[in-house]
């Protein structure tokens, strides 16, 4: 069984509700858990969660990320509290995650969330998420540009090292906020489209592979989280990636005006069990 989680915080002055969007955790995972939006769709989901050491954990099994470049253990190690519990804070410098020659499907969607630290917008290019490295494999590369939160976006469609960019008009990140970001592509129309806080920010009909280059869905480069140099410097949570290329309205459920789709709690066990709600 489903439950839809509808409770709503009260504002300590007016005692009235804040209409403001609230995610939950479960005490006991064996009792019940939450389900997200399309689940039945994903392919690997990395929530970040971990507290120690240097695996970012996939909760279907399949692609363990290596943690690197980054203090993964003792005090003030790179697992911070962030969006949904835990995430990985990110240096700025060579920090990242290496999950492997992953292979994507002809349809996929890519969904995280990222906050900027202090300052971080201002600085230059840093790579927030990016597939690419073997060349004629090399597929797409995620950043936020020079000096400002504006993103861009590379897609190499030969596969090799000559990429086509596209830049966002706006600037969607915001330092020490969160912005939830969503990547989708169709295979069959080429159809590619970028989701700032489920807002298409870059969006293109066409963007097929070069003639005589390998299929996307061929490209066994490495998905890298962060870079080996000018590496994303903040924090990174819950992300995913789904064999299935998720509509706008999948992604406003994804978004959920900032507070995210971990709100429907599936019932697996017999017993009880603490749901703790946040803001």
């Amino acid at each position: 069984d489903k439950i839809r989680l509808t409770g709503s915080s009260i504002d300590a002055e007016t005692t009235s509700t804040t209409s403001l969007p609230l995610y939950y955790e479960v005490e006991n995972s064996e009792i019940a858990r939450l389900s997200v939006t399309q689940e039945l769709m994903l392919k690997s989901h990395w929530k970040l969660d971990e507290v120690n050491y240097a695996e970012a954990s996939d909760e279907l099994l399949l692609h363990t990320g290596s943690v690197k470049g980054l203090q993964t253990t003792g005090s003030n190690n790179a697992w911070q509290p962030a969006k949904f519990s835990n995430g990985l804070l990110l240096d700025g410098v060579d920090g990242l995650v290496d999950f492997g020659p992953l292979q994507l499907d002809s349809n996929f969607t890519f969904s995280f969330w990222a906050r900027p630290e202090e300052n971080a917008t201002a600085k230059n290019e840093m790579t927030l998420l990016s597939k690419k490295g073997v060349n004629s494999m090399n597929h797409f590369r995620l950043f936020k540009n020079d000096g400002n939160g504006t993103i861009g976006f590379d897609l190499f469609t030969d596969g090799n090292n000559s990429a086509t960019q596209f830049n966002s008009s706006t600037e969607c990140l915001v330092d020490n906020h969160w912005t939830h970001f969503a990547l989708t592509y169709n295979g069959n129309s080429g159809a590619l489209t970028l989701f700032a806080n489920a807002e298409p920010i870059i969006s293109h009909p066409n963007l097929k592979e070069a003639n005589n280059a390998l299929p996307y869905s061929f490209r066994f480069s490495n998905l890298i989280l962060g870079a080996a140099s000018n590496s994303f410097h903040g924090l990174i949570d819950d992300l995913r990636l789904y064999s299935t290329d998720l509509n706008s309205s999948h992604i406003e459920k994804l978004y959920n005006l900032g507070g995210g789709d971990y709100h429907t709690l599936e019932i697996i066990g017999f017993g009880q069990s603490k749901i703790t709600a946040f803001q």
